[in-house]
């Protein structure tokens, strides 16, 4: 594919790339600065190109078409690079021959390279050498690579411009490589060809030679990641391909050549299919397959191997088949299949006949002379005969048919074993295939089994044994448990006798026997029981006991042919175990000691002698033994409070009691589980010396007494006030913790040790004493001690702190409180006796001087202080020649609350209302509603000279349930509220619509009007309105009465109220009326 190139805009595109290359007399400028002269490396050797693909660049001028050049050159791919190597070029001219041409070649791939020749090139038609050499790596496989020239001719007009002259460009061509499938690979027609090295607009073509031309097999499209693939099918016998890339005209040359084999599938051929084969003898696997490649024989799914081999270069095979997986033979099943190739073969099998199994008797077996045979065979064959014979296929003993259900067998012998070592196969006759014998069972076949009478007498010293069964020739022995041989006889027929040969020691005798012939032994006969009793042993009396381990001792027997040493054992009477170690006896005597102590209590103890497994038996009586409590054991006593905790060591189990000096009379019970003990009294103990007792009891018995000793120490006190370092009065409180009730507490000073005070205390706890002395002002230090029974305590940790004359507090005004012009000011904390001193701050002369202090440290005087304002108090005391600090108390003076005097508490009121009162001249007095939802502003007014004050106000008739109350205010001071008047207020008056003005009525006329319903008329004379003339109900907000007395005639008026509970409207006074 050959293209023109515009080069002024090829040459701006690439230049302008990450990585450029531009060359000028054969020296190479590298991106990072280098320089690399050329001539260097493997490219400029003539071996490299040998295998180069040669093309050829064309150029025309663009303006003149008769100047043309070409350039031959080379290019190759290597190692991830392409190389291009030129060779000559040819240019045409016109006018004349010039000499001063010059060919621009440039190499576009991941580096776009440009080689400038020298201004020297000929223009003669002629063929001249020319070696520039241009390499760089390859982009990603979809780039545009890409050869190309520039071409600027020499003579008159024929220059061109710096972007003109560019001529035909190519596309090399790599070699492809094929990477599936390898060389030697098995391959079955079509098969995937696939490979890389694929470069834009590339066609791969896959060739092969056939009868000694080149055959096209199948042409791949190259993808972007220069990868391709197709599938091809090889004429019959070729068995090599090779590949080709093609990019326009460009043919990169052959690619690697791939030499495959042809597949033949994997088969058996013997064993037929079913077939019987005995097992035994070498067995061969036959069958076909691809030759040169390794085979394996199976089970399907590859559980078992049977064979492996290599195909032979006959496509056939044989191999010899592992009985071994089949050692009593079955079905076997069969595949073939290729290593590493899954082509397994159609699955067939055949059957393999095993010998058949023996499972009674098994080997080594001791048997009797007459036996029953059988086994089983493999469930493929369950049909036939079992024909048993003696050792390897001798004499035939016995048939049996298999079961055509179980595949097992019984063979009943007909002939009697004879003693002695014997042995015997089995073997499968299965459609006329006769098996291998069964492995031979080896057999001991025994003498038959004698019979135990009885011995005679029943009991003895040498019984007599007699029975049958007995086997002619055979040695009968007697024995017993120990199967030792206590005698023998030669057996002459059935029936036998025979006895022990010595005197038999006491014990239980189990005797039984048994016969031998030709090395077997008999089974032993059933056994028979023959006595010697052991007699009972004594017991001295009384037991020793010593440190809780009682000591026995006495008499019993033994034997001169004895084979173990006679015993006896100790036990208490009706218990399962030995009480103490079983001893022997030695000399007819015996003694038994105790390794671990005894529980205190009373014990039966029984004793009996033993010999072997035979013993006296126990006595009728058994002997009292009587082990003792000991001692409880005091181990610390730990003081813990008023109360110690005692702790000691114990028999395991016992019961404790303690009793302690101060409740002599009084148990404290204790439980000594674990073999200790411990105990704290939840009783306190009152500080002094104090004992107590303890004892335990075990088994019915109780110890002794031991005793202890302890002391409860008077507690330390504590000092909490006055903290350290605090300033306090000439008579402080002192307060502490950790005091004893009824204890004597003193307070001492810590320099001359002197007492202070004292005091019995009532409780125990927390304390506080007050001397009676005045201290003396400066540091003091002092210390507590408290003594109870004349046991004192420790001293307690010292206390440091100052007394000094504390200056008085102010309770009145509170600090930052209110306090009422001539207010009274008062305080505590003054010294009976000192005179107290109260100033302003900023002001010289004092409020009051000279104030006495009460008893109780209280004070108080007037403060006749009238200029409202914050303030602060500065307030002293004097004593004995000794001024306090001054302590300052800021406060702020407000106005006194004025006095309302009018409206007085619970008036009536209506619209229209004069409050008065009294309060300070100058101060403005403020009228105030109260309750419901907040205080209302009613009216305001200032104090007159004279103190009284006075203001209208209006008050609504809607206004119920609330109260009155005023207030006093100097600048931005105000008082506190008045006390509040609760205020009854007035309801609106009715409404009078009967008679109108002017209106002529008779002597007892008709009022009528509206109102609030519910409310309740009256309407009297205006001129005596005590005089009611009539009354009434208001119902749905209208009235009408009329009256009850006879007016005289004239002109009339009337007054009218409503009245709702116990309180009256406002009055109406209605126009005048005519009564005629």
């Amino acid at each position: 594919m050959n293209d023109i190139v515009d080069g002024a805009e090829k040459d701006k595109a690439w230049l302008n790339d990450e990585k450029v290359q531009i060359s000028y007399e054969r020296i190479t400028e590298l991106e990072d600065g280098s320089f690399r002269k050329l001539g260097e490396g493997e490219q400029f050797s003539e071996v490299f190109w040998n295998d180069a693909v040669t093309t050829t660049l064309h150029q025309t001028h663009p303006r003149v078409s008769t100047l043309k050049t070409e350039l031959v050159c080379q290019y190759k791919f290597q190692n991830g690079r392409i190389y291009v190597k030129t060779l000559r070029y040819k240019m045409t001219t016109r006018y004349g021959n010039w000499d001063r041409a010059n060919i621009d070649i440039v190499l576009s791939a991941r580096d776009y390279v440009r080689e400038c020749s020298d201004d020297n090139l000929l223009q003669d038609t002629q063929w001249h050498n020319h070696e520039v050499y241009l390499e760089s790596p390859l982009a990603a496989p979809d780039f545009n690579m890409y050869l190309v020239i520039r071409v600027n001719y020499d003579g008159t007009n024929n220059d061109v411009g710096p972007d003109e002259g560019w001529g035909v460009y190519i596309r090399p061509a790599q070699k492809p490589l094929i990477e599936t499938p390898l060389s030697g690979s098995v391959v079955r027609m079509p098969f995937p060809v696939s490979g890389k090295n694929g470069l834009l607009n590339g066609k791969v073509n896959l060739s092969c030679l056939y009868n000694g031309s080149v055959r096209l097999l199948a042409s791949a499209t190259v993808g972007n990641d220069g990868r391709w693939n197709i599938p091809i099918s090889l004429p019959a016998g070729v068995v090599s391909f090779y590949a080709e890339q093609v990019i326009g005209n460009e043919n990169s040359g052959k690619s690697n050549t791939v030499t495959i084999q042809w597949y033949a599938a994997p088969r058996v051929e013997s064993p037929a299919n079913n077939a019987v084969v005995a097992t035994g003898s070498a067995l061969l696997l036959k069958g076909r397959g691809t030759a040169g490649k390794t085979i394996h024989i199976m089970t399907p799914g590859g559980g078992v191997l049977h064979a492996t081999t290599t195909v032979k270069s006959n496509d056939t095979w044989e191999a010899l088949f592992n009985q071994g997986n089949y050692p009593n033979g079955g079905l076997v099943e069969m595949t073939a299949g290729h290593l590493n190739m899954n082509d397994w073969s159609v699955t067939q099998s055949f059957k393999l006949l095993g010998p058949p199994a023996i499972t009674s008797p098994t080997q080594n077996q001791e048997v009797d002379m007459r036996i029953t045979v059988g086994g089983t065979v493999n469930t493929l064959f369950k049909s036939g005969t079992v024909n048993i014979h003696r050792d390897s296929v001798g004499t035939l003993l016995g048939t049996a048919t298999v079961n055509t259900s179980t595949g097992a067998w019984q063979a009943q012998l007909t002939t009697d074993l004879t003693p002695g070592d014997y042995s015997l196969t089995a073997v499968h006759v299965f459609s006329g295939v006769t098996s291998l014998g069964a492995s031979p069972v080896r057999l001991k076949v025994r003498p038959p089994q004698p019979q135990l009478t009885a011995p005679n007498p029943a009991s003895g010293v040498n019984p007599v044994l007699t029975g049958t069964g007995g086997h002619p020739g055979a040695t009968l022995v007697l024995s017993d448990e120990t199967e030792e041989d206590l005698g023998s006889v030669t057996v002459t027929g059935n029936s036998w006798s025979v006895s022990p040969r010595s005197a038999l020691t006491p014990g239980v005798y189990a005797f039984k026997v048994r016969q031998s012939i030709s090395n077997m032994l008999s089974l032993w006969s059933n056994v028979r029981t023959f006595s010697v009793i052991v007699p009972k042993p004594t017991l001295t009396v009384p037991i020793t006991v010593t440190d809780q381990k009682p000591s026995f001792s006495g008499m019993a027997n033994t034997w001169a042919k004895q084979t173990q040493a006679a015993q006896v054992e100790v036990r208490l009477n009706h218990a399962q175990t030995p009480i103490v170690p079983i001893v022997n006896v030695s000399n007819n005597r015996w003694t038994s000691t105790a390794t671990e102590r005894w529980a205190p209590g009373t014990y039966a103890i029984v004793i009996r002698q033993l010999y072997k497994t035979l013993n006296s038996g126990w006595p009728a009586t058994a002997v009292s033994l009587v082990i003792p409590a000991p001692l409880p054991v005091i181990t610390k006593t730990d003081p813990e409070g008023f109360s110690p905790r005692i702790t000691g060591t114990c028999w395991p189990g016992a019961s404790l009691k303690l009793r302690y000096s101060d409740r002599p009379t009084v148990d404290h019970p204790v439980s000594g589980t674990n073999g200790t003990w411990t105990f704290r009294r939840d009783i306190p103990f009152a500080p002094g010396n104090h004992t107590f007792t303890v004892t335990q009891s075990y088994g019915g018995q109780t110890s002794g007494e031991a005793h202890g000793a302890f002391n409860v120490p008077t507690p330390k006190l504590g000092i909490t006030q006055p903290e350290v370092n605090q300033e306090v009065g000439l008579k402080p409180t002192f307060e502490g913790t950790d005091g004893y009730k009824d204890a004597v507490l003193t307070i001492y000073d810590a320099i001359s040790d002197q007492a202070l005070g004292s005091k019995t205390l009532s409780s125990s706890g927390s304390w506080s004493l007050t001397p009676e002395a005045e201290l003396s002002t400066g540091l003091r230090t002092v210390y507590v001690r408290q003594s109870f029974n004349n046991q004192f305590s420790a001293r307690s940790d010292n206390r440091n702190f100052q007394v000094v004359i504390l200056a008085p507090r102010v309770g009145v005004p509170a600090l930052d409180g209110r306090l009422p012009r001539l207010g009274l000011i008062s305080g505590t904390g003054g010294i009976p006796g000192a005179l107290i001193t109260v100033k302003l701050a900023g002001v010289t002369d004092p409020v009051a001087d000279n104030i006495p202090v009460r008893d109780d440290g209280s004070w108080e005087v007037p403060s006749r202080l009238t200029e409202v304002g914050q303030k602060t108090l500065l307030v002293s005391q004097t004593y004995k020649g000794q001024s306090s600090e001054i302590f300052q108390h800021p406060f702020t003076l407000v106005p006194a609350a004025p006095y309302l005097e009018s409206p007085v508490n619970g008036q009536r009121i209506s619209s229209q209302v004069m409050a008065s009162g009294f309060g300070y001249p100058g101060d403005t007095v403020s009228v105030h509603r109260r309750g419901g939802s907040g205080p209302h502003l009613l009216a305001t007014t200032q104090v007159r000279p004279e103190g009284t004050w006075s203001v209208e106000f209006t008050w609504n008739a809607e206004w119920t349930g609330y109260s009155l109350s005023v207030q006093a205010k100097k600048s931005e001071f105000g008082s506190d509220n008045s006390p509040m008047h609760a205020i009854k207020t007035r309801s609106a008056a009715p409404s009078l619509t009967q008679p109108a003005s002017q209106d002529w009525v008779d002597a007892a006329p008709t009022f009528a009007g509206h109102g609030r319903s519910g409310a309740q008329i009256r309407v009297a004379s205006y001129f005596d309105p005590g005089d009611v003339l009539a009354t009434g109900l208001v119902a749905n907000g209208s009235w009408s009465v009329q009256s009850s007395k006879s007016l005289p005639p004239g002109l009339h008026r009337v007054v009218v109220w409503q009245t709702e509970g116990e309180a009256d409207s406002v009055e109406l006074i209605s126009e005048p009326f005519i009564v005629e």
